[in-house]
């Protein structure tokens, strides 16, 4: 899949519904050795669509026009760095707190409230689950957003979605 024109389209659709600019911002790709050594540190197997994007673009990062300004306003899918200190960090919290972050891979933010967006962990490969859920810092839960993350991310940028 093409998942930079994906996202493309996913914004291009938003701006039409709204009178400003989200535009996103692509990184270098990542590599497929840097997928597999953060997997191995993870003990778990990216969904295969989540590789697909990373390898791709490293990261979807926001950009909001305002008054012909592109300002930075924030992270969606965390690059592959970010991602990997995320989960290792909520694995040593869960540990301490007794919850289970084991059983989610963390990969992007909803910028509100610390909401995170996250996949099922697996540690079968090829892993073709791509169930997306938001987890609620607050009420320590974890509610389904989407059946993929070829219809999450487009749901969430058209504002289909909320937390």
């Amino acid at each position: 899949m093409d998942w930079k024109r994906h996202l493309e389209d996913c914004y291009a659709a938003a701006q039409a519904q709204t009178e400003y600019g989200v535009f996103p911002v692509f990184d270098t790709p990542t590599s497929l050795e840097a997928l597999l050594e953060v997997e191995t540190a993870l003990k778990i197997v990216f969904p295969t669509s989540l590789k697909d994007l990373l390898q791709q673009t490293n990261g979807v990062f926001e950009q909001i026009s305002i008054n012909g300004e592109m300002i930075n306003s924030g992270t969606f899918i965390f690059p592959l760095a970010e991602l990997r200190q995320l989960n290792e960090n909520f694995r040593k919290k869960g540990i301490e707190a007794k919850d289970n972050f084991n059983s989610f891979l963390f990969f992007g933010t909803a910028g509100v409230d610390g909401i995170r967006f996250a996949f099922k962990a697996s540690s079968q490969a090829p892993n073709l689950d791509d169930e997306v859920y938001a987890w609620y810092p607050y009420e320590g839960s974890f509610v389904k957003m989407s059946n993929s993350l070829k219809d999450f991310v487009c749901d969430w940028i058209m504002s289909k979605l909320s937390v």
